[in-house]
């Protein structure tokens, strides 16, 4: 339930998408949405692929700190340029030293998908961070999240070190 409101505030604070906008089928793989980087923008000019998903959660790497372990969690975010919160977001991170992969779900139909596939009322900006969705920006509910990921990470690198 508390998971539940958490969404519901969140799409509340964002910019969100329309619930009457027409709903495409949920894709089926991620062969050309690249998973790592700083900040990618994919265009319509970028080649079609014949399936979409979203990207897989990164291998586990280990960081000597929980902040290093945070900048390396995986975080795609969704997005639109004309959205104000998801400037804050795309600001925010930055500020942060986050890496982080961006799509704009206006001018990439395959990331727009993507989108609607996790998120079918389409509000932006929504965060893919180490596979866990979160939808809305507020910095302290994004933190978090990235926190718990690293954590995540680092307690299964820290079992496989010791053979747990």
């Amino acid at each position: 339930m508390r998971s539940k409101l958490l969404v519901l505030v969140l799409a509340l604070v964002a910019c969100g998408g329309s619930p009457d906008a027409p709903w495409d089928p949920p894709p089926r793989s991620a062969a050309d949405i690249p998973s790592e980087g700083s900040v990618v923008t994919l265009t319509p000019d970028t080649p079609p692929a014949p399936d979409v998903q979203a990207p897989a959660p990164h291998p586990v790497v280990a960081a000597a700190t929980l902040d290093e372990a945070m900048r390396e969690v995986p975080i795609t975010m969704y997005m639109a340029t004309w959205c104000p919160v998801c400037r804050k977001a795309r600001g925010w991170l930055q500020e942060g030293g986050f890496r982080f992969t961006e799509f704009d779900v206006e001018t990439n139909p395959r990331a727009g998908r993507v989108l609607r596939s996790l998120n079918p009322r389409g509000t932006i900006p929504m965060f893919d961070i180490d596979g866990r969705i979160l939808i809305g920006f507020a910095p302290e509910l994004l933190e978090g999240a990235i926190r718990r990921a690293a954590e995540e990470r680092r307690s299964a690198v820290s079992a496989t070190t010791t053979g747990s």
